[in-house]
């Protein structure tokens, strides 16, 4: 009877030192810090792997939370403390390039849920902020956009006070508005500077055979041009 007890504690202390070798083990298969700086080149490759694979999750979590329905109380703004433009934010901080075309998508105005549009702080906006910080690989897209879309008109509109102190502008049929082109030049700005946004507007254009599109690219330079007088220092 004692031998049969003997035997069973031998072997359930067999069995936990196993479990507590083998958990070890797969504490260290997942342990990147320790892999990375090991000796054995297969522990650095494996870090590697651990590091791209883990990259990848994070991506496709803050992408499904980028898809989720424009819905939420606080989505209606601008807040940056929204799930979504958290999530918008840390993919640009990761400069995942493999999200860009959802957050393209996010530079169109959304209508909040009493149907007004969002209220806008930064002038790029939380996607467009974004997309300047994984920078080039942003570029060819931004100006298809803007190639599609085109900037909004440079003239000024006329504006009126109505009774009350309410401001509108006057309509006038010759004036654009495209915020999403405006957004898109100012992420070409954030990205390559004034100069470098000019040579590849100019080249876009020059290549393009399309009337309309071609009229695009010319008001994003015109809109260009406008900003940066607007922005020179002043003379005394």
């Amino acid at each position: 009877m004692i031998r049969r007890r003997a035997s069973a504690v031998c072997f359930l202390a067999g069995v936990a030192f196993a479990a507590a070798v083998f958990s070890a083990e797969l504490k260290d298969k997942t342990d990147w810090p320790s892999l990375i700086v090991s000796k054995d080149e297969n522990d650095r490759l494996e870090a590697k792997a651990l590091l791209d694979n883990e990259r990848k999750q994070t991506i496709e979590h803050l992408l499904a939370i980028v898809r989720m329905p424009f819905a939420g109380p606080g989505d209606q703004f601008y807040v940056r403390t929204t799930p979504r433009n958290i999530a918008i934010g840390q993919l640009g901080a990761m400069r995942a390039a493999e999200a860009i075309p959802d957050l393209i998508e996010c530079l169109e105005p959304k209508r909040g849920l009493l149907g007004g549009l969002t209220i806008n702080f930064d002038p790029l906006s939380p996607a467009g902020r974004a997309l300047a910080n994984i920078g080039m690989p942003s570029v060819p897209p931004v100006v298809d956009i803007i190639r599609q879309k085109g900037c909004s008109s440079t003239k000024k509109r006329e504006a009126i006070v109505e009774p009350g102190g309410h401001v509108r502008f006057k309509d006038d049929p010759t004036y654009k508005s495209s915020p999403v082109g405006d957004r898109c030049l100012g992420i070409l700005r954030e990205i390559l500077g004034d100069d470098l946004t000019e040579f590849v507007l100019h080249r876009a254009f020059d290549k393009q055979t399309d009337a309309v599109k071609k009229e695009k690219l010319n008001s994003a330079l015109e809109q260009l041009k406008a900003r940066r007088e607007r922005e020179q220092p002043k003379e005394d």
